[in-house]
């Protein structure tokens, strides 16, 4: 069972993020709008996958990019542009792969997923807050 956290402020790019990704073997998604709610649901989840879409209604998707990656290991697929690119865990900080266009989405996460580095996640920041996350039962 592969788990993926969907960020995003667009519903409609967020369920088509989501039929791309259960397309992938993925079958468990969570979703959230804002940083705060992408930090707070962070502790609470080992997932697999980070998929940012272009903007949140609150906060900084390169913020959240950066969390996973740094205090969780997660790898991220960052969506911008019309382009997506991945951020995977490394020892000296976020190794960077891409671009890649929208079309290629399997293959940016198939980049990602190669990168996966189990570890244990860190305590949020107190910076960046945290509200909470609405549980995906698609």
């Amino acid at each position: 069972m592969l788990c993926a956290l969907i960020a995003g402020d667009n519903m409609a790019v967020s369920r088509a993020i989501e039929n791309s990704l259960a397309g992938m073997g993925f079958d468990r998604f969570d979703h959230s709008w804002t940083q705060a709610q992408s930090v707070a649901v962070a502790g609470s989840k080992n997932f697999d996958l980070v998929v940012i879409g272009d903007a949140l209604s609150a906060g900084s998707p390169s913020i959240v990019a950066r969390f996973f990656c740094e205090n969780t290991r997660t790898p991220v697929v960052l969506l911008h542009a019309g382009t997506c690119e991945v951020r995977r865990p490394g020892t000296d900080g976020p190794i960077l792969d891409g671009p890649f266009d929208l079309i290629d989405l399997d293959r940016a996460v198939g980049v990602a997923r190669r990168a996966k580095v189990h570890s244990g996640a860190s305590a949020s920041p107190a910076e960046l807050g945290g509200e909470s996350a609405e549980k995906c039962t698609a």
